[in-house]
């Protein structure tokens, strides 16, 4: 019984080390076999493809070169077969090298004719197989490149090559972050993805340190630096620990695209830290570190390729923290109107947030312009943590304000009469918001307008409008009247007086003519306009109905023309009856 115990624990460990190995065992980053008789992403001097195996033969400082990314991918193994003719003399050479930058080349192996070192010459039966260890500088790099030289002077001397192969052991971050949700693991395309930029362009965090409620801007371009075009490339985005076991935001599509061989193309992605954008609540996201982590994942799309139709994959993530604050209130969502005008009463929403792990109690929230005489202030006595209340101001615009922008301070005070600062970078808890004041502005006069039918009303006919202008001001005012938004069914022809002076309290009278277009119908609208000087003084809106003209209410619209063909086919119609009728009798 022991026994048969013991040897079935050693079946099971076998089979554990063999599941290990398969699990880190290299994967294939590149390989050609040369079977498609060509050289087709190789960059070459004197090569040449006779079928199944690239060559070189008596030429001179020959070379085949080629950059493979070997991007999420460690442990580098390069491996080819190579066959050396023979007769080689002193000058004649064979050379394979490496490279990270194709500036710099590390020697893998190099053959040369015979010298004192080396008194043998080459003379390959056969192809001979080449298998080399790369060091770790060879690893997770987009420029890795390999070259292969040959110097030779007769037809016997040749230099051939076959089966290159590029392996590597993917990292776990790309094992993980690629094979994500998609199983792909390799990158055969040569895609690469770069997180350029990270920005709070709104809120209290800097760069890759944030806050709840921060607005964020991330800048990722993709490249395609491979020789072959990558179709159907997925973008997309997540952030997350780097388990991938509790996700801030989980993966979601930036874009779908194409991308040629040696383009890239830029995106950016802009969010905020809320909780109704968010797969987790605040108070679980904020005193952690996370990645934003980008991906992209393509199809290779190149009938010249020995990988066309495998799929491309390569990601970039950055390191981010979310921030913790005990005691910090803010203003967020301000909700006014952008344009406004003097005398007029704006509602002014936004929501207090207390962004900080501790309840806070009375807290005070001021709204100020000394400019417009706004002095309004809120008290909220509780807002829990990670929790919001609504915030509500009603101010009026002065009558007589300037015209411009003017720019509101909200500020948040805590119980004891200070203004909350966060503890990231002690900056307080201030909040300007723009507003533009427009119109009505200096303008003592005021006016009630009324519209009423003179005549008119059909298509293609003038329609007058009578209008009645009574000032309600204290003084006497001169109004300069105006017609708008009519364009679409109408054309104005007159405006009879267009300046009326109108004593306090008085009403006078005014004739707008409008030619109707031919096709207008139904109830169509315009504003009437009242302007003192350069001033809007009031719009009224005016609506009137428009009868279709035609006979008997019937109309031809803008189709007359087909309507008059008809009529003349029914007309020829007819005197050729009333002919062919007289020649039959």
């Amino acid at each position: 019984m022991i026994k048969n115990k013991t040897f079935c624990l050693s079946i099971a460990s076998i089979f554990a080390l063999v599941l290990v190995l398969n699990f880190a065992s290299a994967a294939t980053v590149f390989s050609d076999n040369f079977d498609d008789g060509d050289l087709t992403g190789w960059t070459t001097s004197n090569w040449s493809n006779a079928g199944t195996y690239a060559e070189s033969t008596n030429v001179d400082n020959a070379t085949l070169e080629r950059t493979i990314s070997t991007s999420g991918y460690e442990t580098i193994i390069v491996k080819y077969d190579r066959q050396l003719g023979n007769g080689w003399e002193t000058d004649n050479n064979f050379k394979l090298s490496w490279s990270v930058d194709g500036s710099t080349y590390t020697n893998l192996e190099e053959v040369v004719g015979v010298t004192a070192d080396s008194p043998d010459l080459p003379n390959d039966a056969s192809f001979v197989s080449k298998t080399f260890n790369l060091p770790s500088s060879a690893n997770n790099n987009a420029g890795f490149r390999i070259k292969i030289e040959c110097s030779t002077d007769a037809t016997a001397e040749f230099c051939r090559l076959d089966n290159v192969v590029i392996e590597g052991t993917a990292t776990s971050s790309t094992a993980d972050f690629c094979a994500y949700d998609s199983g792909v693991t390799q990158n055969p395309g040569e895609l690469k993805v770069d997180i350029r930029d990270i920005t709070v362009i709104e809120g209290y965090g800097k760069d890759e340190e944030w806050l709840p409620l921060d607005e964020v801007e991330i800048e990722v371009r993709v490249e395609n630096d491979g020789n072959y075009d990558v179709d159907d490339i997925s973008l997309e985005w997540g952030i997350a620990d780097s388990n991938l076991n509790n996700w801030v935001l989980e993966m979601d599509e930036i874009k779908e695209f194409n991308l040629k061989d040696g383009k890239d193309d830029t995106f950016i992605v802009t969010f905020q830290l809320r909780e109704k954008d968010l797969d987790m609540d605040l108070d679980e996201i904020v005193g952690n570190n996370y990645k934003i982590v980008v991906r992209a994942t393509g199809t290779i799309d190149d009938r010249d390729s020995s990988n066309d139709g495998e799929k491309s994959c390569h990601y970039d993530s950055e390191d981010v923290s979310i921030e913790e604050e005990t005691d910090f209130v803010i203003i967020n969502n301000i909700d006014f109107p952008e344009t406004v005008q003097c005398g007029m009463d704006v509602q002014i929403l936004a929501d207090v947030w207390n962004i900080g792990s501790d309840e806070q109690d009375d807290v005070l929230v001021l709204l100020r312009n000394t400019e417009l005489g706004i002095d309004e202030r809120t008290e909220f006595s509780r807002i829990k943590e990670f929790d919001n209340e609504k915030l509500t101001f009603t101010v009026q615009i002065p009558e007589d304000a300037s015209e411009k922008t003017y720019y509101l301070e909200f500020t948040v005070f805590d119980e004891d009469g200070d203004i909350y600062e966060n503890d990231f970078d002690d900056e307080d808890s201030k909040f300007t918001a723009p507003l533009v004041v427009e119109g009505n502005c200096g303008v003592s006069q005021k006016a009630l307008v009324s519209a009423s039918l003179q005549s008119g009303g059909k298509a293609g006919d003038d329609l007058v409008i009578k209008t009645t202008i009574t000032n309600t001001g204290t003084t006497s005012a001169t109004y300069t009247l105006n017609a708008a938004d009519y364009s679409s069914w109408a054309s104005l022809s007159s405006i009879d007086p267009i300046t009326l002076i109108v004593n306090s309290g008085e009403s006078k009278e005014a004739l707008l003519t409008f030619k109707v277009n031919n096709d207008a119908s139904g109830d169509q609208t315009f504003n009437i306009e009242v302007l003192s000087g350069t001033d809007l003084v009031m719009k009224q809106p005016v609506s009137v109905s428009i009868e279709q003209s035609g006979f008997g209410g019937f109309s031809f619209g803008s189709n007359w023309y087909l309507w008059l063909i008809g009529a003349l086919n029914v007309i020829l119609v007819i005197i050729i009856i009333v002919i062919a009728v007289r020649v039959a009798k």
